[in-house]
């Protein structure tokens, strides 16, 4: 049974800014900008055809901020449907990232550069011993230090082993962010997900959408 939640709050995602006498005049700034995934419901109708929230609506995005998401919802321009946008932060990506052990590709100059210094204990003994292996471009184009992946770690002495993807200094690439998204809705809540059954969801008709942004 879904549980009784407060109702969610329903912002415009464009907000006219206008500043007289200068070149913004006019100017609409999409506010619902940077969000990765969007959930759309139905909305519902009483008797005398006014629309109201649906329960698992609320339920659900009770579920989300619990998992700490961040939302935006907003009405379609009917007034029929509710469209709610989430994203997580990117701390709470790295945790979900490294307690599922998902694999991210690893930063071949910073691996090339770790092999070749070797890797130390805290006691300053080598647990690997410094290794330079030949490229020879007659076998393979692909360097030896290249496409190559592992777990993502949350801590601080591995992040410079991932490959960065952006100019937020980001260990996932856009796909990866979007599919442990997909993930993280989907994954038990011992594991930090939202444990939301989508698939059942878009066939009882409880969601109307999913999809990426």
């Amino acid at each position: 049974a879904m549980n009784q939640v407060q109702e969610i709050v329903v912002t415009s995602p464009h907000v006219r800014y206008s500043k007289r006498g200068s070149f913004v005049q006019g100017f609409i700034a999409d506010t619902s900008a940077g969000y990765d995934f969007a959930i759309v419901f139905k909305m519902k109708d009483t008797e005398d055809g006014k629309k109201f929230q649906p329960d698992e609506a609320k339920s659900i995005v009770n579920v989300l901020r619990k998992t700490n998401f961040e939302v935006f919802a907003y009405l379609s321009v009917q007034g029929d449907e509710l469209i709610v946008l989430l994203r997580p932060s990117l701390d709470r990506l790295k945790k979900f990232a490294e307690q599922i052990r998902f694999d991210v590709e690893l930063d071949p100059h910073a691996i090339k550069e770790t092999l070749e210094h070797g890797i130390k204990d805290e006691k300053g003994d080598y647990v690997v011993f410094p290794t330079k292996i030949n490229h020879d471009p007659g076998i393979t184009v692909y360097h030896p230090w290249e496409s190559i992946f592992g777990h993502y770690r949350d801590e601080d002495n591995m992040q410079h082993l991932f490959l960065r993807h952006n100019a937020s200094n980001d260990p996932f690439s856009r796909i990866n962010r979007l599919k442990l998204i997909y993930l993280m809705l989907q994954a038990p809540k011992r594991q930090g997900g939202c444990d939301l059954e989508i698939t059942k969801m878009l066939h009882h008709k409880k969601i109307l959408s999913i999809f990426p942004l």
